[in-house]
């Protein structure tokens, strides 16, 4: 198996670590001005992105990023009971693994993603005209459980399509990209899994 992939997914593993451990520690704490949290992890994702920063400073941008995004997912997990997350847990990391898996045999057998990638820009597209719609003209949210059930698919999608990016070294062994592609991929099911549970 390629090294950078393992690589990625060790580093995955960590920043999920860091993140668990701080949505736990800070789950009965009040978030004041989320919004500010919300802008200042935008900033730091920006930054990430930012090759000409050098990989170790951009390593550190990703540790914080992983403990603000804990912190922000304490506000969501707040009235989530604990089986729950420990169900939406497994859902996420089975999504996930099976995800790479339909990766890996679309790779196996040589088959072209150019048209899934075309679909999934169609759909990011329509998410978002679905999001501004929703918050322009759909303030009792009454479309937010399927918004939350077309966001799992979306990012289920991008699991297959950042692992094909991976194999074809697209992050020019990068691995704050890498993991921070994937890392985006499971926050948002996790996330959307655990909102769409109360």
């Amino acid at each position: 198996m390629d090294t950078f992939f393992i690589q990625t997914l060790s580093s995955l593993s960590i920043q999920l670590f860091i993140t668990a451990v701080t949505a736990y520690q800070y789950k009965n704490t009040t978030l004041q001005n989320k919004w500010i949290y919300f802008l200042f992890n935008i900033v730091l994702a920006l930054l990430m992105y930012q090759q000409k920063i050098p990989v170790h400073m951009r390593y550190g941008l990703l540790i914080v990023f992983s403990i603000f995004n804990g912190y922000l997912l304490s506000v969501f997990l707040k009235k989530t009971p604990s089986h729950v997350i420990k169900k939406n847990i497994v859902y996420t990391l089975s999504i996930f693994l099976l995800m790479i898996g339909i990766a890996f045999g679309f790779m196996k057998y040589d088959v072209d993603i150019a048209p899934y990638m075309f679909f999934g820009f169609l759909y990011t597209s329509a998410m978002s005209i679905m999001l501004i719609y929703m918050l322009l003209f759909d303030p009792m949210g009454n479309h937010l459980q399927k918004y939350r059930l077309l966001s799992i698919g979306l990012f289920s999608l991008y699991i297959v399509l950042d692992t094909y990016m991976n194999y074809d070294k697209e992050y020019d062994n990068d691995i704050v990209i890498s993991t921070l592609d994937y890392y985006f991929d499971v926050y948002g099911i996790f996330k959307n899994l655990s909102t769409s549970s109360e």
